[in-house]
C-alpha cells in the first residue's frame, strides 16, 4: 500500500507540476498580451497626438482659398493697369509719327540743300546712262516719290518706358 500511496502521490505532484507550468505558461502569455497593449497604447497615443498637431496645422491653412482668390484678385487687377498703361502709349505713337513728319518738313525748309544732298547721297550715281523718253522719265519719277514716301511711312513708332 506504501507504494501505491507513493505512487498516487508522485502522480498527484506530476499533477501539480504539469498544473503550475500551464499557469506559468498562461502568466507568461498575460504578460506578452500586456507589453503588446501598452505598444499599442503608445501607438493610439502617437496616432492622438499627431491628429491634434494636424488639425492645428490645418486651422492655419484654412484661409488659403480666401489667400489664393486674393492672389488672382490682384494678378488680374495688375494685368489691367498694365493693359491701360499700353493703351494709352500705343495712342501717342501717332502723335510722335506726325512730329517727327513736322520736323523733317521743317528741316527741309530750313535746309533745302542738306536735305536733297542727303536724299543724293542714297541714290546711285545716274551718271553716264543714256536719259529716258518724255514719258518714261514721269513714270520714273512717281515711282521716287512713291519709294521716298514708303520710307517716311515705315519709321518704327517709339515706346516711352517709365
Amino acid at each position: 500500500m506504501k507504494v501505491r500511496f507513493l505512487l498516487k502521490r508522485i502522480h498527484y505532484q506530476e499533477h501539480l507540476l504539469q498544473q503550475a507550468s500551464d499557469q506559468l505558461i498562461n502568466l507568461e502569455n498575460m504578460v506578452s498580451t500586456l507589453e503588446f497593449k501598452m505598444v499599442e497604447k503608445q501607438f493610439i497615443n502617437g496616432l492622438k497626438n499627431g491628429n491634434e498637431i494636424l488639425k492645428k496645422l490645418n486651422k492655419e491653412f484654412s484661409n488659403v482659398d480666401e489667400l489664393m482668390d486674393d492672389v488672382q484678385d490682384q494678378i488680374a487687377y495688375q494685368n489691367e493697369i498694365n493693359e491701360t498703361l499700353s493703351r494709352s502709349l500705343v495712342g501717342t505713337s501717332n502723335y510722335e509719327d506726325d512730329l517727327d513728319k513736322e520736323l523733317d518738313a521743317l528741316e527741309s525748309e530750313l535746309n533745302p540743300e542738306k536735305m536733297n544732298n542727303a536724299k543724293v547721297a542714297n541714290m546711285p550715281s545716274t551718271e553716264g546712262l543714256p536719259s529716258l523718253p518724255q514719258g518714261e522719265q514721269t513714270e520714273q519719277k512717281e515711282r521716287e516719290e512713291f519709294a521716298t514716301e514708303e520710307r517716311s511711312d515705315t519709321k518704327e513708332p517709339l515706346a516711352l518706358l517709365s
